[in-house]
């Protein structure tokens, strides 16, 4: 399914919603939704292709950077011989275990 496609397809379903949204328009300019619900809020629904990880990578980096920054120096430790495999995944269960403390903590800033 190509980005055009699924806009195309989230434009029916939205529309069919009229008691949910008063106006849903397409921006194709920026592949996008613009969506208007019944107490006149506007929202942008992005569409974007997930291809490869890309953007779930940019998305992860956006949210949470703390702990992207830990999990690619894991990763890099492990590749130099730093740290054994196990240990990466060890540390990356652990810094999977607490991202939502990472997360707060990079918010406010309050980093490590």
């Amino acid at each position: 399914m190509t980005t055009n496609e699924m806009k195309d397809l989230l434009f029916e379903i939205l529309n069919e919603h009229d008691t949910l949204f008063s106006d849903v328009a397409l921006d194709d300019t920026r592949d996008a939704l613009i969506v208007t619900s019944i107490d006149k809020k506007k929202f942008s629904l992005i569409v974007e292709n997930m291809d490869e990880g890309r953007e779930v990578i940019r998305l992860w980096a956006k949210e949470n950077p703390a702990t992207l920054n830990i999990e690619i120096a894991l990763i890099q430790m492990a590749d130099a011989g730093i740290i054994s495999e196990e240990e990466r995944e060890k540390y990356h269960l652990e810094t999977v275990k607490n991202e939502y403390l990472l997360k707060e903590r990079y918010k406010t800033g309050n980093n490590l």
